[in-house]
């Protein structure tokens, strides 16, 4: 398990920052994000009790959520639509992968306002969100495509190699959730923040780089829309031939990308999607769907190997998931 975030030290922010454990967590971390804009879900694919942390600031026109999450996790969402967001890995290794983006050491992901992306976040990731209001950065962004710029201002992700500054803007979080309320500093820091985003942005259009291989762009195709099927049709008998047909690839390759992505066979994806799913139905307050529906539903047909598929996933019985 990853250590939870550490917010000891934190005054007014630091209410965001308690560890959740189980599936609770799954719904600790939508809350985090649904605070700030973000559109979606996020579902534990990986078996074992999650554990997870969020720890949330706001400075002016930025926002920042910093997450910890110790299972592996995929994550469907659309970013703020009033925001630019740049995702930054906190531990300086790569942790996450956004539409075949790679946050890491160096070099992190901006998302436009109002971008879907589908991500596989690996046991242990820790990623700093920072929002930044788009009619801040937007002028800037307007002022560079005046000038031939091929930055994109909705529905884009695009890598930017950050250099030093990256390391920078860790610091400048770790002040950020620490801080008190002071509003001469909290000026500064989001005058920090926006300058050196700015300056990414910036280096990266001048240099010209691509911004990922193309392999990497068309895996994340394919899961997405891998994703997106199964979850539409989880209560369905799904075959491999179904899957392969929707990724337009051949098994092998589906096999392959399944378990270097997802750490698993492209069966045991779709049973942990099904178990996420009846997790979320078990939470719903004052359902009126017993478990061996809910079990149905999501294309469990016999109720004792859900409840023991569902024991393996997340450490605790269905009937104790309430």
């Amino acid at each position: 398990m990853t250590a939870p975030v550490d917010n000891a030290s934190s005054p007014e922010p630091a209410d965001t920052g308690a560890v959740k454990l189980g599936f609770p967590a799954i719904e600790a971390l939508q809350e985090a994000s649904l605070a700030v804009g973000w559109d979606g879900e996020y579902r534990q694919i990986e078996a074992g009790q999650l554990e997870a942390s969020t720890c949330m600031r706001q400075l002016g026109n930025v926002s920042l959520i910093r997450e910890a999450t110790s299972r592996r996790l995929e994550v469907a969402m659309s970013s703020p639509e009033d925001a630019f967001t740049l995702l930054v890995s906190t531990s300086g290794r790569e942790t996450t992968v956004f539409n075949g983006h790679g946050v890491h050491d160096d070099t992190a992901v901006l998302l436009s306002p109002g971008t879907e992306i589908h991500s596989i976040a690996p046991a242990g990731a820790e990623v700093l969100n920072i929002h930044i209001d788009e009619d801040v950065l937007g002028s800037y962004v307007r002022g560079m495509l005046q000038q031939g710029s091929r930055f994109e201002t909705r529905g884009a992700a695009r890598a930017l190699k950050l250099g030093p500054d990256i390391a920078r803007l860790r610091a400048l979080s770790t002040c950020a959730m620490r801080l008190g309320a002071d509003a001469a500093t909290e000026n500064d820091l989001e005058v920090q923040f926006i300058e050196r985003v700015v300056q990414g942005i910036e280096f990266a259009d001048q240099a010209g780089r691509k911004e990922c291989k193309y392999h990497r762009l068309r895996k994340s195709n394919v899961l997405m829309r891998l994703a997106d099927y199964v979850g539409e049709n989880l209560g369905q008998r799904l075959t491999l031939f179904d899957l392969c047909n929707v990724g337009n690839v051949s098994q092998s390759t589906l096999q392959r990308l399944c378990q270097q992505e997802f750490g698993l066979s492209p069966y045991e994806y779709v049973q942990a999607r099904r178990l996420d799913a009846a997790g979320r139905q078990l939470q719903i307050p004052g359902r009126t769907m017993t478990i061996a529906q809910i079990a149905q539903e999501v294309g469990f047909n016999h109720t004792g190997r859900f409840a023991a598929c569902y024991r393996r996933q997340f450490g605790v019985l269905p009937s104790e998931s309430f």
